[in-house]
């Protein structure tokens, strides 16, 4: 019976390994950076964008990946607003 458990939770633990091994794959690959960088991701980060911020419709410039976590554009626009904001416009002006 204990050998059948020790069996069980090697066979769990090798799983759990594979799993995450193949997420840190996919998640640091370049073809999530495909995704981030897309027109459609763009599209889909406008639009709810938009929604949040209560604007009828928002303007990122390109998005380009710049790490694991992160992402970056170089200007945001967005006019018309509903509720607290009647117009954003951000440039970027962060200096490395």
């Amino acid at each position: 019976m204990r050998r059948k458990v020790l069996i069980i939770a090697a066979a769990i633990a090798i799983f759990l390994v594979i799993t995450f091994a193949v997420g840190v794959a996919v998640f640091f690959s370049p073809l999530l950076t495909h995704d981030v960088e897309s027109d459609a991701f763009r599209t889909a980060m406008e639009q709810e964008t938009a929604k949040g911020l209560h604007f009828p419709r928002a303007r990122y410039a390109p998005i380009r990946r710049t790490g694991a976590l992160t992402a970056q554009s170089e200007s945001f626009e967005a006019d018309n607003g509903q509720k607290a904001m009647a117009t954003l416009a951000s440039r970027d002006f962060a200096r490395s």
